[in-house]
């Protein structure tokens, strides 16, 4: 996988619509790379490994949003599950920073992720009511 800064940077100059399933598949992998648990265990409080944690949460959020934007366009051929993976993805980011702030990303996320959830199954729904 190329450089985490330079994919970040690659995917938003991406026209909408334009994301293949291998910048998807590179994104999701980040995202659950710069995730991962292992980057909370280094619990040092220095300012070089606060601001490391603050910058990976960062990123993964801007992947987040990266995703939802090409969903909003793309809502034809929507794919939820890719979309409450993602989002789980940057809830973890934001927790395992474990720095100033990160609990009130992860909470937003979460409201997030409940409102794709709701609407999705909202649609679903009433997709189901429409065929009977």
């Amino acid at each position: 996988i190329e450089d985490q800064a330079s994919l970040v940077e690659r995917v938003q100059t991406i026209p909408l619509g334009k994301l293949t399933i291998d910048d998807k598949r590179d994104m999701l992998t980040l995202m659950r790379q710069l995730s991962s648990m292992n980057r909370r265990q280094d619990d040092s409080f220095s300012t070089n490994s606060l601001r490391q944690r603050r910058q990976d949460a960062t990123m993964v959020e801007q992947l987040l949003d990266r995703l939802l934007r090409e969903r909003q366009h793309m809502t034809d051929a929507h794919n939820h599950e890719e979309e409450v993976i993602a989002l789980n993805l940057a809830i973890k980011a934001w927790y395992n920073a474990n720095v100033k702030g990160s609990a009130d990303k992860a909470q937003k996320l979460l409201k997030r992720l409940t409102e794709v959830t709701t609407a999705e199954n909202t649609k679903k729904q009433r997709q189901k009511d429409s065929q009977q």
